[in-house]
């Protein structure tokens, strides 16, 4: 099993706020990639559509 820990506060901001965000993060995750954890440690806003998209 390969997973990755994704901390957002490093690879995007403390500020969560658009749908293109989290769209170019998922593309950049390795197909081999059989469980993804998301760390929202330090974010401080997180927008609906950045949310909708998770």
């Amino acid at each position: 099993m390969h997973e990755k820990e994704i901390f957002l506060k490093e690879e995007i901001s403390t500020d969560l706020g658009s749908r293109q965000q989290i769209e170019k993060l998922f593309k950049n995750i390795d197909n081999n990639t059989t469980k993804v954890i998301m760390n929202f440690e330090g974010v401080e806003f997180m927008g609906r559509s950045f949310a909708r998209n998770i």
